[in-house]
């Protein structure tokens, strides 16, 4: 007999069967913890034997097929002898059908979360949406499972394979059926457009049509101010406006091609010589596989010119072979580590490579070639190489992870002071223009340039919406003439001034705006700005770490809460625009705002779980809790609106708009 087994199942089952010649019982004691440097004793019984073959999808020794666990000493016997003989190696997946039948036979056995494991593939039904856009399904033992890509919409159960299990808790991703005809799709599905939707991961709602991504999108802010929020379904529900939503072609038609900056990553091309690299994307919670999107249409989220970009740099890798290899965040060796697409508004296209490559390379060799190589492709504006630290930074993961390696927080700083740019020739026939490699685009009429280590939002047409509803927000509040009061607005998170600078311009009233931006290029491109856009005399940015307690620059206000007082003051906060990070706001940074009184708030978020979060605190709902001085009268507020902003089309993510106006 000979059974093919990987190293991680050979160990699992070498302890199992070594034990199981000195047991009489049903019950075997079994060496399970291969993963951990402390081994442990736990009891199974044979029947486990039989799942752990199934999750791991391994075909089961013909000797042992058919046998019972009340009759099977001999058989196991013979087993364990042909497994501590074999040599380690994998066997082909067995079909999705064949997995579907093991584990509809064995679920009713339900059991705790550990007879999961990681990679096990499930038939589970999709029950509601999370806030976090994930499908919320249970596994046969009653614990929740969190799916990539599974909604409720779906006629039957959804096939879905583990990435992470947790006492209490399991995340998994959902498999596609490659047999289109035999599936029952939900009356919401369409054709994914894109030959790289299985394996990408990036877009896991392209399966779903448009309108009903909409709509899910909206239940997920609801869900997060419901819970996070504290509001209750009903007055959420009310609260929460429909997703604006994207058109990029005719009604109906999935939108494609609305980003301006794409990163793909460098990995190891098994396909070619050993060593070599190719360019590609990285699944989510992925750190092993870059997936290459290059053929045959690119990836349809970029400009065609973008695309085109992308396979100058994969005809260029062929060529060099491994003298250009990609940079392994294990160890930190190797060379080529990212490259990232920015298309201007004009549709010109910056090009920026990471790599640890000194300087001198770029002179002569391989690397020289490809940036020279995708310089020449049309509508390429610039081509900077960065150089990077060599920095390893991904870890062991621990048990239960999908990952092999985790991030381990450490990240190659990018040296940006040993940087160089190679221009096109032709660009300099503009004599209007600024010819290197910075950002430039215009939304609502103002024009913005932007460094590659300042953050940009990455949907031009929808960056617009976000942009137009913080002005309608705030335009009741500035429809008088200025007095001899000042009144201002704060941008706070500011980046390069996309809101401060549009409602300055748009709200004449509004008597300065300042802002605050931890990134000191992109404070530095924000000032840019203002002088570029004529809005200098009334739009002041600077360098300040928000999450750190302290009193801003640029203002001085009385922060007293008397009203007769405010209306006399020289200087007066009428409103202030928040645009955190996904992790939202500081407890800090909440407490000073609400200590300066604004009349309205108005706080963009790419993370409704951290805004609603964030919302129950402006409510004063946090203020018993957090020991707030009632002495200092905290000003409470009311969410007014939150409006949904479809930023990312067929992925799992929604930027909102939240109206916060102050009660008390």
């Amino acid at each position: 007999m000979h059974l093919d087994l990987n190293r991680r199942d050979r160990r699992w089952f070498s302890g199992a069967f070594f034990l199981s010649s000195r047991s009489e019982s049903n019950e075997l004691f079994s060496l399970t913890s291969f993963a951990s440097p402390h081994t442990r004793l736990r009891k199974i019984k044979r029947s486990d034997i039989h799942g752990h073959l199934r999750r791991r999808r391994l075909r089961l020794p013909t000797t042992m097929r058919g046998v019972t666990p009340t009759d099977c000493s001999v058989a196991f016997a013979s087993f364990r002898r042909a497994l501590l003989s074999t040599k380690a190696a994998t066997l082909p997946r067995v079909s999705a059908a064949t997995t579907r039948s093991a584990h509809s036979s064995s679920s009713s056995s339900g059991g705790d979360i550990d007879a999961y494991d990681v990679d096990s593939v499930l038939e589970l039904t999709c029950h509601a949406i999370a806030s976090d856009g994930s499908g919320v399904c249970k596994l046969p033992n009653g614990v929740i499972c969190l799916v990539t890509g599974a909604t409720p919409d779906e006629k039957k159960k959804v096939l879905v394979k583990l990435t992470q299990v947790k006492k209490t808790v399991a995340f998994g991703v959902k498999l596609f059926e490659d047999d289109e005809e035999t599936s029952t799709p939900s009356t919401y599905h369409q054709k994914p457009f894109c030959a790289h939707h299985a394996t990408c991961g990036g877009c896991s709602w392209q399966d779903v049509k448009y309108e009903r991504q909409l709509e899910l999108k909206r239940t997920m802010v609801v869900e997060s101010f419901a819970k996070n929020g504290k509001l209750g379904a009903d007055a959420a529900d009310a609260l929460v406006g429909k997703t604006v939503g994207l058109r990029t072609a005719s009604e109906g038609d999935a939108p494609t091609k609305f980003r301006n900056k794409m990163t793909f990553a460098f990995g190891v091309d098994n396909s070619a010589e050993k060593g070599g690299a190719k360019i590609g994307l990285r699944p989510p919670k992925s750190h092993d596989v870059v997936v290459d999107v290059t053929s045959p249409s690119g990836c349809l989220l970029q400009s065609d010119s973008a695309n085109e970009a992308l396979r100058a740099i994969s005809k260029s890798l062929r060529k060099a072979g491994k003298s250009l290899p990609p940079f392994d965040r294990k160890t930190g060796s190797g060379t080529l580590r990212s490259a990232t697409f920015r298309e201007n508004s004009n549709g010109k296209i910056d090009v920026e490579i990471e790599s640890t490559s000194r300087e001198s390379a770029v002179k002569t060799g391989p690397l020289k070639e490809l940036m020279l190589e995708t310089l020449a492709v049309p509508n390429v504006k610039s081509v900077t190489h960065v150089q990077i630290d060599r920095v390893a930074n991904l870890k062991q993961a621990g048990r239960g992870r999908k990952q092999s390696n985790v991030k381990s927080g450490k990240r190659p700083e990018s040296n940006r002071k040993a940087k160089t740019t190679m221009i096109d020739d032709e660009e300099f026939d503009d004599a209007e223009s600024i010819v290197d490699d910075a950002w430039e685009v215009s939304l609502s009429g103002l024009k913005f340039r932007a460094r590659p280590e300042s953050f940009f939002q990455t949907n031009s047409t929808q960056a617009e919406v976000l942009v137009n509803a913080a002005v309608e927000a705030l335009k009741p509040l500035f429809e008088e003439k200025p007095t001899k009061q000042k009144k201002m607005v704060l941008d706070l998170f500011s980046g390069v001034g996309v809101f401060g600078l549009t409602v300055a311009a748009k709200i004449p009233n509004i008597s300065k705006v300042i802002g605050y931006e931890i990134v000191k290029e992109a404070v530095q491109d924000a000032n840019e700005n203002a002088i570029l856009n004529n809005l200098s005399n009334r739009c002041e940015f600077y360098v300040r770490d928000l999450t750190k307690p302290g009193p801003l620059e640029g203002f001085d206000v009385d922060d007293d809460d008397d009203d007769e007082e405010e209306e006399n003051a020289d200087c007066l906060v009428e409103a202030v625009i928040v645009d955190p990070a996904r992790p939202g706001c500081s407890k800090d940074i909440l407490s000073e705002i609400r200590k300066l009184r604004p009349k309205r708030i108005v706080y963009v978020s790419c993370n409704p779980d951290t805004q609603a979060r964030d919302a129950n605190i402006l409510f004063g709902n946090e203020d018993e809790a957090d020991d707030i001085d009632e002495t200092k009268k905290h000003a409470k507020y009311a969410l007014l609106s939150v409006t949904p902003c479809d930023m990312f089309p067929h992925a799992l993510h929604v930027e909102t708009v939240a109206v916060f106006d102050r009660v008390q």
